[in-house]
């Protein structure tokens, strides 16, 4: 692969503006966020617990080169900031905050916010489940024992330690960016604080409430991330497995590095599961780290199941979740949507975690089988397509099925004789090739390529 490497954040915001984006090729060499946003990062350390506001983000990446917005201004106004950055980077960033006497912008007086997402908890006026919970049946899987916190990791842009809707008590467990780029606990783009909220956001009567409402069934592990080298995901994804996570989430990617394809081997040969979003370009290119067998490729998909019109289509893509127009939380105490296959991959990989801390003796091989084939389309069974993999998860299903049938339903617990976990990791379309029977119908494998064309994301 070329010498020099970038890393896609895969979001995209959704604002109903258009704006010019000036872009040029960046290297993996770590840029200061703090010097291009230096008003986030003021925000970022803020330490009052004010009303959320709901912010409107843009964090969109063309061709992989990371243009984020961020937000934290002190007026309804757009805010243009154009900084010349190392490497030749270039950022634009889009602001755009909505002040409390205009909140309706993004929540209906009906208690769902205007875009027809999510729900409101009864009897509680301010905390939303956002769609993509519902629509993975997230919100039904039941609590795991106090007994089993299983620890997931999050290698993205950072953790906002101090917002009011995430654990702020995680301690040291975090990895500072490679190449100084920052403290884990600081998150100046927000990709990493809103995959959080899709993951963990507590259920505490504001906001928005994650897969895992609960703060004390569940641990986190943040890496920060900055360029897609070898070296900085390599070592993001050690420290993960040095800290014990069993599920790791990913919302970069980039080439087809040999080193880092050895490091998610061993990872899954120890009984880790990872999770990376499919990719945003909306083709059918190869993506990494999600295009490797052993990690589980997840496509995006809108509130009435369509696939994304940026979710890439290619034989690794294995399911699909809710990646458009998703709430959650950002930095400096805010609330707001983003779009791509990281947040789609968010809502697997919580969902995982929820589900494998309930039945700890399955293997990773096991639990992401049974996901496989409980995924539906429509709430039917469904053949393999290279844009929806098996899909759209169907959490409690899942949950159901072992519960029922046990590790089984999933596969042999244990690999051939002289073999590895990661040699029952086939990926994408093949995962499933395994299964000639089982207690329940398992799905059709197609080995034929779809004929359908994914739909636009909805217009915001």
């Amino acid at each position: 692969p070329p010498a020099p490497a970038t890393m896609a954040i895969l979001s995209k915001g959704a604002l109903s503006l258009t704006l010019a984006i000036a872009t040029s090729a960046i290297s993996s060499v770590a840029v200061s966020v703090d010097d291009l946003m230096p008003n986030v990062a003021q925000a970022q350390n803020r330490k009052e617990k004010d009303k959320p506001t709901t912010v409107l983000v843009d964090a969109h990446n063309n061709n992989n080169n990371n243009i984020a917005g961020q937000t934290s201004t002190d007026s309804l106004a757009l805010q243009k900031h154009l900084r010349a950055g190392e490497g030749g980077m270039v950022e634009h960033v889009r602001r755009l905050q909505v002040q409390e006497d205009t909140e309706t912008e993004a929540t209906s007086t009906g208690g769902v916010n205007q875009r027809g997402h999510g729900r409101r908890l009864q009897g509680v006026s301010t905390q939303e489940i956002p769609y993509g919970i519902i629509m993975v049946q997230g919100d039904q899987i039941p609590p795991p024992p106090a007994t089993n916190m299983m620890k997931s990791c999050i290698v993205d842009t950072g953790y906002d330690s101090n917002h009011p809707d995430l654990r702020s008590d995680l301690g040291s467990s975090g990895l500072n960016g490679f190449a100084s780029i920052g403290l884990w606990y600081n998150d100046e783009i927000g990709n990493g604080t809103h995959v959080a909220g899709t993951v963990a956001a507590i259920d505490n009567a504001e906001g928005v409430v994650g897969v895992y409402g609960d703060p004390t069934r569940y641990s986190l592990f943040i890496s920060k991330v900055s360029g897609f080298s070898e070296a900085s995901i390599s070592q993001s994804l050690i420290a993960c497995r040095d800290a014990g996570a069993k599920v790791i989430a990913m919302s970069t990617g980039g080439f087809n590095f040999t080193g880092i394809e050895n490091v998610l081997k061993d990872l899954y040969d120890n009984d880790i599961l990872i999770f990376a979003g499919a990719g945003d370009s909306g083709d059918t290119a190869s993506f990494y780290p999600a295009s490797f067998k052993t990690v589980v490729s997840v496509a995006a998909v809108d509130q009435s199941e369509n696939v994304a019109n940026f979710s890439q289509r290619n034989d690794q893509v294995e399911i699909s979740a809710p990646g458009v127009d998703i709430y959650s939380t950002l930095p400096a105490n805010n609330y707001g949507f983003k779009s791509g296959t990281s947040m789609a991959s968010a809502h697997v990989a919580g969902s995982a975690a929820k589900i494998w801390s309930s039945f700890t003796e399955c293997t990773n091989n096991q639990i992401r089988n049974t996901l496989l084939r409980t995924a539906s389309v429509s709430g039917q069974q469904s053949s393999w397509t290279s844009t929806q993999g098996w899909g759209v998860l169907q959490a409690k299903s899942a949950f159901d099925q072992l519960e029922t049938y046990g590790c089984d339903y999933g596969g042999p617990t244990d690999p051939p004789q002289g073999q590895e976990l990661s040699d029952l990791a086939l990926g994408g379309r093949d995962q499933l090739g395994w299964l000639t029977h089982a207690p329940t119908p398992a799905p059709t494998i197609n080995s034929a390529d779809p004929t359908d064309v994914p739909t636009d994301s909805p217009t915001v």
